[in-house]
């Protein structure tokens, strides 16, 4: 195995965005059993996300199911950002593993 300059000290939070939030939920809520715990929706931002919990106390993370107010509108939480992996600005000089590993 390839030694990494890095370590994953822990895993807050996964963001996970799609034009509709309802198949995510079928997914994580339905069949991978998270549990709900709250709802935002910020128009601003054009944002309408579903706060899930994975485990509790300091092992839990958050996971929020995220759609678009407006699909059209910005930013689009639907579509990810493009970035190549030497624009990541952890990533060590010539570690090209852990660049795809984002």
């Amino acid at each position: 195995m390839e030694e990494r300059p890095f370590a994953v000290l822990a895993v807050q939070q996964i963001a996970v965005g799609g034009l509709d939030k309802a198949p995510m939920r079928r997914l994580w809520v339905d069949m991978l059993g998270l549990r709900p715990s709250g709802h935002s929706r910020n128009e601003a931002e054009s944002v309408d996300e579903d706060i899930l919990e994975l485990g509790h106390g300091p092992l839990g993370v958050e996971v929020d199911l995220m759609q678009p107010v407006d699909p059209e509108g910005r930013p689009r939480v639907h579509q990810p950002a493009t970035t190549s992996a030497s624009s990541i600005p952890w990533r060590a000089s010539g570690s090209r593993s852990a660049a795809a590993a984002c």
